[in-house]
């Protein structure tokens, strides 16, 4: 298994890109989070397979039809964030 941790900047809030990332990773079968930032960008966590994962990468670096991603910035991946994520699913996390 192989793990991502990155944010999304641009124009990437109410233009309903948690659902669309979300709906792409349930689709690919891809466990852990998305989240919209105070500051504007939105947050993502992923586990899986490193052919799912960078198909999703490519998904979301696009985004849906209304956004525009400026900047796709890669994070660590810590403890943390295993330990909000269910191994089976992939969830919309509220506002941080």
């Amino acid at each position: 298994m192989a793990e991502v941790h990155f944010l999304i900047s641009g124009r990437v809030q109410h233009v309903g890109f948690r659902r669309f990332v979300a709906r792409h990773a349930v689709s690919l079968g891809i466990t852990g989070f998305v989240r919209n930032r105070i500051d504007g960008s939105v947050e993502i966590y992923a586990s899986s397979s490193h052919d799912l994962l960078n198909k999703f990468i490519q998904f979301c670096q696009k985004g849906p039809i209304f956004a525009t991603v400026t900047e796709v910035t890669v994070l660590p991946v810590d403890d943390n964030l295993k330990r909000m994520i269910d191994n089976a699913t992939f969830k919309i996390l509220p506002t941080e």
